[in-house]
């Protein structure tokens, strides 16, 4: 095979995993609220009501941009001074959880878990 031939190989392949990690809408707004949110992990603040949620996560590991096996649901909620996040996870098998490490900085490839990444330079 060519040179070429090769490099456009491996192009469309990165480029198709790219893709993949994708899902519609992909998206979220945060609702503004004037009234302060209780920090109880019920997420039954009338904010919590009022903002938009999305559950279309896809998978990064074992499938990757596969559907995610169980229900998700994120939304945001911010003050003038505060930034809220609210996840709900559902999981047909909750016995079955793994989360033991509940420290900074823990491994994160040897338990269940689900991550918040803030990317501060777009």
């Amino acid at each position: 095979m060519s040179r070429f031939v090769i490099t456009f190989l491996i192009w469309a392949i990165c480029y198709a995993t790219c893709l993949a990690q994708v899902s519609r809408p992909d998206t979220i707004y945060a609702f503004f609220s004037s009234a302060p949110t209780q920090v109880d992990g019920q997420l039954n603040d009338p904010a919590w009501q009022q903002a938009i949620s999305i559950s279309n996560f896809t998978q990064r590991e074992l499938n990757i941009g596969e559907p995610a096996t169980e229900r998700t649901e994120v939304a945001i909620v911010y003050t003038t001074k505060t930034l809220y996040i609210g996840f709900r996870g559902y999981d047909s098998e909750p016995g079955k959880l793994v989360a033991r490490e509940m420290k900074r900085d823990f491994d994160f490839d040897l338990e269940d878990n689900f991550e918040v990444i803030i990317d501060t330079y777009k």
